[in-house]
């Protein structure tokens, strides 16, 4: 495979998990929006396993576009594929470009959708820190060594629920 082929090729592979990585961060949003906390370690592993997947196709990216760099003779060990298009005739520019805007919109989508679950882990955060407050005194405060509380101290108010 050429060169620039196997270039537009690894960005098609990018755009596939970086869908991958966006539904993930969808996964997430629902997971948050839902207080399903629960799974929420079993879909960031997933997220992660995602990202060390784009990782790999990022490492591909970046010696291919160190061997048309090469082609070019031009002495950049990190071309841009911005510059590489600029230096590209058709039919390859066309291609490659078309690669770099889908690219470039999954990339926008995946920042978006990890901002909003950013923020909505953070009001998770703080919801948790408000009913911690309302205890009081933390547990361990409160509670022995060995879970039994000593005389004297009320119980948690949760306790008296059950």
């Amino acid at each position: 495979m050429e060169p620039v082929q196997e270039l537009v090729h690894i960005l098609g592979r990018e755009a596939i998990v970086l869908e991958r990585v966006l539904m993930r961060l969808k996964g997430l949003e629902l997971l948050l929006v839902t207080n399903e906390h629960r799974f929420l370690s079993n879909a960031s592993a997933d997220l992660d396993e995602a990202l060390d997947l784009l990782d790999t196709w990022e490492e591909r990216r970046t010696s291919v576009s160190r061997t048309i760099a090469a082609s070019f003779g031009v002495d950049q060990a990190d071309i841009t594929v911005s510059e590489i298009i600029g230096r590209l005739t058709e039919p390859n520019r066309g291609l490659l470009l078309a690669a770099q805007v889908r690219l470039r919109e999954l990339l926008a989508d995946v920042v978006n959708q990890a901002g909003l679950d950013r923020d909505l882990a953070g009001a998770g955060v703080a919801r948790v820190r408000v009913a911690l407050e309302r205890l009081g005194s933390a547990p361990g405060a409160r509670y022995g060594q060995d879970g039994i509380m000593p005389r004297g101290k009320a119980p948690l108010s949760f306790d008296q629920r059950f």
